[in-house]
């Protein structure tokens, strides 16, 4: 399953690369109180407000880009085989600007598709408001 099109947040190009990268996530999603890395920076735990782990790994990388890929090893959330990507576009005509998406694949499990694909469409959404909220 592949969520439908990516959801995309536009703001200033540079705020948007600083706040892009596996280390950053408690800085702007609100329902993540704890972010720390390990395997040299690419496994990251994530900590929400009720207690729960997220647990991410860094599959792929491109700085040049500002583009990288994460699997989800560890969650709450009824799926399997997630992937995610998070890249930041430059906008054409407009070099300051820049437009981040987020997209991801997964299998649900233990749920509908339809309610998987709300569910992560609701994290990427919100997290990609929160990112335009807090680098604009």
């Amino acid at each position: 399953m592949r969520i439908g099109e990516p959801d995309h947040a536009r703001t200033s190009r540079a705020r948007a690369a600083a706040g892009w990268g596996l280390r950053f996530a408690a800085d702007w999603l609100s329902h993540i109180t704890s972010s720390s890395l390990g395997e040299r920076d690419r496994r990251r735990t994530l900590g929400n407000p009720e207690g729960k782990s997220i647990i991410e790994r860094l599959v792929a990388f491109h700085d040049e880009e500002h583009q990288y890929r994460y699997v989800i090893v560890e969650a709450p959330f009824p799926v399997t085989d997630d992937i995610s990507t998070r890249r930041v576009h430059a906008v054409t005509g407009d070099p300051t600007a820049g437009q981040v998406q987020w997209s991801g694949r997964f299998i649900p499990t233990g749920a509908s598709e339809d309610e998987v694909v709300a569910l992560f469409s609701g994290i990427h959404g919100g997290g990609l408001v929160a990112l335009r909220t807090a680098f604009s």
